[in-house]
């Protein structure tokens, strides 16, 4: 605080630099006690002087009569006439504009500047999170945290969406910590009272008291949820309900994932004796910095794990490459478990001036099973789920049917 307070004028980018007028203004409104009440007693000069330089962007106007309405100067007459002919202008205008709109006092403004270019350019990724959609994807990552200035005091909901965004993807040019500064500055807590719940089990309806920052668990039998009733809520409580079934059973609350395919095959490995490979290929391609995701697996009924095809001691299978990383193991039944890791490879972090850029990951996992039972038997589709995400992913069922011949394996309908 005493270093950016000590600057001369405007603020700049490093000791060396002139100051910055985009930089100050954004100083002032993502943490406006970072500086100094002396310190900001100089500033509204200095914004005059860029509002009246010919040779000013308009992202410096713009910013710097947001800076100005931080600072309590009467600009909303110039905020109007500049606001009238910023229909065609710059994504960046506009968002300025709606933060000094916001941080003058006139919400409504604000708000019809930020809603239309979060429809205009605005996207929901499958993840949930959102961005302000861009050809370049560090220039998505730009925009979207630039967003956050009028989103966190305007859209708290899609400004959360927004932090979820650029937490999961890294810049190799810019921090935008700042834009992050902007969203804990502007964070409205929950409610501090407590929350109160009313359920009905077996006809008998019971209250819960949950104190902030706790948590009540209630565990239900199948019969017991079907006599489960609940009567009221308050708004502040959130649910988070999980169930134990068969995996196909517990995607249908999901999306189905737009990054992640998943094949599965099951062919001959030592025909003479009954035994089969079974291999999960996955792929996909993503920007995100790092992706994660459970996979589950069921062998048929008719046969029996038997092992794993490649050598990995600390794991029934698994498979690596330079980006990702999956594995199953078995827990001495018909199911196996597992994970998915996929990471940006080094190779895209070498070059600062690269940017963000998108890269594929390909893989496969293996384990070998062998025939117990003859007849007709299903393999389930291969499950991998992103519960943060809340997406999932699946491979084509198959009908297998052992006997003492050849396996006949067919895609089930």
């Amino acid at each position: 605080m005493n270093t950016l307070s000590s600057y001369y004028g405007l603020i700049p980018l490093n000791s060396y630099a002139e100051g910055d007028a985009i930089l100050t203004a954004e100083l002032l409104y993502c943490v406006p006690d970072v500086l100094s009440d002396q310190k900001k007693s100089t500033l509204a000069p200095c914004f005059y002087e860029v509002l009246a330089d010919v040779s000013s962007t308009q992202e410096e106007i713009c910013a710097s009569l947001m800076g100005l309405a931080m600072l309590g100067e009467p600009v909303l007459d110039v905020l109007y006439d500049v606001a009238a002919y910023a229909g065609g202008a710059s994504v960046d205008v506009k968002l300025y504009l709606a933060a000094a709109f916001s941080a003058i006092g006139d919400r409504a403004s604000a708000q019809i500047i930020w809603s239309r270019t979060k429809a205009e350019i605005g996207q929901t990724r499958d993840d949930g999170a959102f961005c302000l959609y861009n050809a370049s994807a560090e220039e998505t990552l730009r925009l979207t945290a630039l967003a956050l200035l009028p989103a966190s005091v305007l859209d708290p909901s899609c400004a959360e969406a927004m932090v979820q965004y650029i937490d999961n993807h890294t810049s190799r040019v810019e921090t935008y910590d700042l834009a992050l500064a902007a969203y804990l500055t502007y964070y409205r807590p929950e409610s501090e009272n407590e929350t109160h719940i009313v359920y009905t089990l077996y006809g008998e309806d019971r209250e819960i008291v949950i104190r902030r920052g706790a948590s009540h668990t209630v565990c239900l039998t199948k019969s017991d949820f079907e006599s489960f009733t609940l009567v009221s809520a308050d708004d502040t409580v959130a649910v988070e309900a999980c169930f134990g079934a068969m995996p196909s059973d517990s995607v249908s609350a999901l999306r189905e994932d737009s990054v992640l395919t998943l094949e599965k095959e099951i062919v001959p490995y030592d025909q003479k004796n009954g035994v089969y490979a079974v291999i999960i290929r996955y792929s996909g391609t993503t920007d995100a910095d790092g992706l994660s995701y459970t996979i589950s697996e069921t062998i048929p009924s008719g046969a029996r794990y038997l092992g794993r095809l490649y050598h990995y001691p600390e794991y029934s299978v698994g498979y690596s490459n330079d980006n990702c990383y999956g594995y199953l193991s078995n827990d001495g039944s018909q199911q196996m478990h597992g994970s998915l890791y996929v990471y940006r490879p080094y190779k895209y972090n070498t070059d600062v001036f690269s940017g963000i850029q998108t890269y594929t990951f390909s893989g496969e996992i293996a384990y070998l099973i062998r025939g117990a039972v003859k007849g007709t038997f299903l393999s389930e589709p291969t499950l991998a789920i992103a519960h943060s995400r809340g997406v999932y992913a699946a491979s084509a069922a198959y009908d297998v049917t052992i006997d003492d011949a050849a396996w006949q394996i067919v895609l089930h309908p």
